[in-house]
């Protein structure tokens, strides 16, 4: 009779591929983050979400903020550019079970044919995974640089 080989390190592959794919899956969900806010799509942006969330973009943290005002207030912010570009990248993520902890380098453009608003940073993002996948639980924004053209002047600054 011939002696079959089990492979032993075939629960550490399942593992590795379930890690992989919340890594993965949450590199999706900013994806989306940055595509719903682009297409100023709320539905898109609003999936994101857990249906309560913090949110920090650098002028204080707002705790328990409803994800549908959230959404309301962020597209109400970037309605005022003709477009927006949101790139996120450099993913470094943590995973604490059904947490997982990101942050990521962002460089946003907000743009009207009179001046643009430029900044780069970083989000830290928690997360925490539901029966519909990955969630941002909390989203902050740390700006390091900014950049001012034209009459692009930034939310709640006039120029």
């Amino acid at each position: 009779m011939p002696v079959r080989h089990v492979d032993q390190r075939r629960g550490d592959m399942d593992s590795n591929l379930e890690s992989m794919k919340d890594h993965w899956d949450v590199v999706d969900v900013l994806s989306r983050y940055a595509g719903g806010i682009d297409r100023k799509d709320p539905k898109l942006y609003r999936a994101c979400f857990t249906e309560s969330l913090d949110v920090n973009m650098g002028g204080g943290l707002q705790r328990g903020l409803s994800a549908d005002l959230w959404v309301e207030q962020a597209l109400g912010l970037v309605a005022r550019y003709q477009s927006t570009q949101h790139i996120i990248s450099n993913h470094s993520i943590t995973f604490e079970g059904d947490r997982a902890f990101c942050r990521a380098e962002v460089q946003a453009q907000h743009w009207n044919p009179s001046g643009a608003w430029k900044i780069g940073g970083h989000y830290d993002d928690d997360l925490v995974r539901s029966e519909s996948g990955w969630k941002i639980h909390r989203l902050t924004l740390k700006i390091r640089w900014s950049e001012i053209t034209g009459d692009g002047a930034p939310p709640g600054i006039r120029r």
